[in-house]
């Protein structure tokens, strides 16, 4: 009796050590796993560069878009309207441009003053007109390369006390890349409508020169503007004689 309880004590104390080797392996074992995680931190050089706060975050949203795979743009207080005149028979009126270069992130307001901008277009333009009911539609083009074509009215030249659409017109170029923007009419005159499909980096355009509103209206002249060269010819004409 005495042997056989002394076997079961045996038997209890080498189980009691197997389990007690078989955990403290099992901690060892886990302890290493831990100590061989790599853990990842956040990388605290940000490679985002925050230019800016940008104006018009709706304009921004509704109305951008991409030209020439890097400039965003977009009008400030856009208004549609439908004719003839405007390049896709739309006509673009704004109170101002922003451009923000994908580049360098520079962000740019076309105008530094109050204008209202009358219609815009790119220098590459296609603009589709049909003769007649039932003909096919006439391509005429104007091709002064990545550059914006703006109408605006910057003086009040009717005298109410407004800027819109009935005062004379002004005819600016932008260079979104040189952040460029001039004015190429002759002092004095102002726009009347544009002649298509000139020569690539021509711009030509019927202009009138200013008068007083209860004046008789002068001679249209024809003028043509070379935006590579920056330069430009004023072709006056006479008045035809009845």
């Amino acid at each position: 009796m005495e042997k056989l309880k002394t076997l079961v004590i045996l038997i209890g104390i080498s189980i009691l050590a197997i389990l007690t080797f078989s955990l403290s392996k099992s901690w060892f074992i886990y302890e290493n796993r831990d100590r061989g995680i790599e853990i990842n931190e956040p990388d605290t050089k940000s490679t985002v560069s925050v230019v800016k706060k940008i104006e018009y975050s709706d304009a921004l949203s509704s109305d951008s878009k991409i030209l020439w795979k890097n400039f965003i743009y977009f009008p400030h207080d856009l208004n549609k309207e439908e004719s003839d005149y405007g390049q896709d028979n739309v006509l673009h009126h704004a109170k101002n441009l922003t451009f923000i270069n994908l580049t360098t992130g520079k962000i740019r307001k076309v105008f530094e003053k109050k204008v209202y901008i009358w219609d815009y277009f790119t220098g590459e333009s296609i603009k589709k007109s049909i003769p007649f009911p039932g003909s096919e539609p006439i391509e005429d083009t104007i091709d002064v390369g990545q550059k914006v074509v703006i109408l605006a009215m910057t003086r009040d030249s009717n005298g109410d006390g407004f800027l819109n659409q009935k005062d004379n017109a002004e005819v600016f170029v932008y260079d979104p890349s040189e952040e460029k923007l001039i004015s190429i009419l002759p002092e004095g005159y102002y726009f009347e409508k544009f002649l298509y499909n000139s020569r690539k980096n021509q711009l030509v355009s019927i202009i009138k020169k200013n008068h007083e509103p209860k004046s008789p209206p002068t001679p249209s002249a024809v003028f043509s503007y070379d935006v590579n060269l920056e330069k430009g010819i004023l072709i006056e004409l006479e008045s035809v004689k009845k």
